[in-house]
């Protein structure tokens, strides 16, 4: 939708994704562990870069479902600090994905993990998306 596309092009603008790769339907479902019930329409890329855990997600949540994606992206967020704490040599990515932004507003869900190249405020960033 247009309105995920503003948000979702401000927040690749402050968090310039290296390699990006495309978030399809089964990578939300999968990757995320989100339920398609629960997500009405999402744009996302990540990097496809080995050791960099770039992420933009902008997810439109069902009607009463933005709390239970936001913890479900929780949880996919420890899943990936657990993973990137298995390798030495990507502590920067660990460390970005332990500073991911979840949050949301209404029906609008957003997660934002740093990729290495990024020197924005993702906060400020995230902020300015959500209205806050």
């Amino acid at each position: 939708s247009d309105a995920l596309d503003g948000v979702f092009n401000a927040l690749l603008e402050a968090d310039p994704i290296s390699n990006q790769f495309e978030i399809a339907a089964m990578n939300i479902e999968y990757d995320f562990g989100l339920k398609a019930e629960d997500v009405v329409s999402y744009k996302g890329v990540k990097s496809n870069d080995n050791g960099d855990a770039g992420l933009v997600l902008v997810l439109e949540a069902a009607d009463g479902k933005a709390e239970d994606v936001a913890n479900q992206l929780a949880s996919y967020q420890q899943d990936q600090v657990a993973f990137y704490g298995n390798y030495a040599e990507f502590a920067e990515a660990q460390s970005n994905v332990e500073n991911a932004i979840i949050d949301g507003s209404d029906d609008l869900v957003v997660m934002v993990i740093a990729s290495n190249g990024c020197s924005a405020d993702l906060t400020s960033a995230v902020n300015g998306v959500l209205g806050k």
